[in-house]
């Protein structure tokens, strides 16, 4: 065999010939092309029975949750908490396949649009009826935390990692068909031993108190009151409004008392119960729409806590009803910056929301066509929804 070197290098130059352009053309592909063979979206999985607290989610990842086989009519009720934007998307088996496909699923065809948030944060409780006109099925929640190809840019689009917390609740029946159900939480009165020492000058107590409610075995929130100081007694001085599913029935409301002393919070016992200090009552709205009841720690002979009495109602009410019941506090002050005097001029007040708010004329400054004021509205408040 002749060896013929000039031939095996003219191959080799082919073959990196070859390979070269192969790479050049490969890149030279537009980018839409690339993601044509792009994989579906894949979201983790999860039931009911099985979702932690809180769920995380990663940058451009989803979960779903499967609600099981609902059948039309029945309510759900959910309580959504998340710690970044997200959507909170809800699918049949059909309007799940198109998300998962990568589809364009932002139709009514696909999803329920009554119950879908998109570029939701915060916290938030609300009813859906699954659709009378829809035969059973299953039913999905997506929690959605990334750029879907068909969610037309619309929403939140990820960016960082998610945290949700869910509840759920179900029920066949509507226990307040005429709206959204709210519960209202009064304080009657209140008045604490006096024969204890609650502070260490002896002074009176300084009383404030925790209330967490739970609905149907599912905690819905924990909310406190203000501290009111140096007070042996007091009357019908705070009220409590909260959202509860539609679809629930039995109220539990845990309340305690501290007194808010300078160096410790003392519990104080409301309880006649020995060895409790926390007042428990049960209160099955859907059958009951007012209730009193009360509590008293004198008589259980315990000393372990400072001892108090207190007497409570509550009673099923609407969201209407409650923003009649008391109106939002305004507490405004605005005043001139000290570079724009006599920029300012009362113009009196304006009523809104049951409440009369302040008005202020500002001048812009003849030399520079601005103005600058301090304005503080912190005072202003909704006693009808205090922060929990």
């Amino acid at each position: 065999m002749v060896y013929r070197p000039e031939r095996s290098a003219g191959i080799i130059f082919l073959l990196l010939f070859g390979i070269l352009v192969t790479i050049l053309i490969s890149s030279a592909l537009p980018l839409g092309a690339a993601s044509e063979g792009r994989s579906e979206t894949v979201c983790g999985a999860m039931e009911v029975s099985t979702i932690p607290d809180p769920i995380l989610i990663f940058d451009q990842e989803c979960v779903y949750i499967d609600l099981g086989i609902l059948a039309p009519g029945t309510i759900v009720e959910f309580n959504v908490t998340g710690d970044v934007n997200f959507d909170f998307l809800v699918f049949d088996s059909q309007g799940l396949s198109v998300y998962d496909n990568d589809q364009n699923y932002r139709s009514a065809t696909y999803w329920e649009e009554e119950t879908v948030f998109e570029d939701m944060v915060g916290s938030a409780i609300w009813h859906w009826m699954v659709p009378k006109n829809k035969q059973e099925r299953n039913w999905y929640v997506v929690i959605d935390n990334l750029a879907h190809y068909g969610d037309e840019g619309q929403g939140a689009q990820g960016g960082s990692s998610l945290q949700v917390s869910l509840d759920f609740w179900f029920s066949a029946v509507d226990n307040y068909p005429e709206g959204d159900a709210w519960l209202l939480l009064e304080l009657k009165s209140w008045e604490g031993n006096d024969s204890d020492i609650w502070d260490n000058d002896e002074s009176p107590p300084d009383p404030q108190f925790r209330v967490c409610v739970d609905a149907d075995g599912s905690n819905i929130d924990c909310f406190n009151s203000p501290t009111w100081d140096n007070n042996w007694t007091l009357g019908a001085v705070w009220n409590l409004t909260f959202d509860i599913p539609d679809g629930s029935s039995i109220i539990n409301l845990t309340i305690e008392c501290e007194d808010n002393d300078a160096l410790n919070d003392d519990e104080c016992d409301m309880n006649p119960i020995e060895g409790e200090w926390k007042l428990y009552f049960e209160f099955n709205w859907a059958t009951t729409t007012q209730a009193d009841f009360n509590g008293d720690g004198r008589l259980d002979n315990d000393t372990s806590w400072r001892e108090a009495a207190s007497n409570w109602s509550i009673s099923v009410t609407s969201l209407e009803e409650i923003n009649a019941l008391t109106p939002p506090i305004a507490s405004v002050t605005a005043a001139e910056h000290y570079l724009y005097p006599d920029s300012l001029e009362d113009h009196g007040t304006k009523e809104s929301g049951g409440s009369d708010w302040p008005v202020y004329l500002a001048r812009m400054s003849a030399a520079s066509g601005d103005v600058m004021v301090t304005f503080d509205a912190c005072g202003s408040y909704d006693p009808n929804f205090p922060i929990s």
